[in-house]
């Protein structure tokens, strides 16, 4: 079974982009990588982006944190919303000061 992730890469980046145009060194901490990497990103033009979609592979790998995953998957698992957002709120906390 061929996996193609093309759009999931195409919509990151240009999520990414938006996101490190609007404030570079929250991206960087949020997104885990250097300034210098997320102003690479803002640089991209349209059509540079464009062609982030003939990647089929994933570019993008998450992160291991096994605790936060297990908690965030036994909420998806189970529906509770509330777990669901304290969870999302939570990353951006421990991601900054991690």
């Amino acid at each position: 079974m061929d996996m193609n992730f093309s759009k999931f890469n195409l919509e990151y980046f240009i999520a990414a982009r938006d996101f490190a145009n609007h404030n570079m060194i929250t991206a960087s901490t949020h997104l885990g990588t250097s300034t210098d990497f997320m102003r690479s990103i803002a640089n991209l033009s349209p059509k540079q982006l464009a062609n982030i979609s003939n990647v089929n592979v994933p570019l993008i790998i998450p992160r291991e944190e096994s605790t936060w995953w297990a908690n965030f998957l036994r909420a998806l698992k189970d529906d509770n919303r509330n777990e669901i957002k304290a969870l999302a709120e939570q990353t951006s906390f421990y991601f900054i000061e991690s």
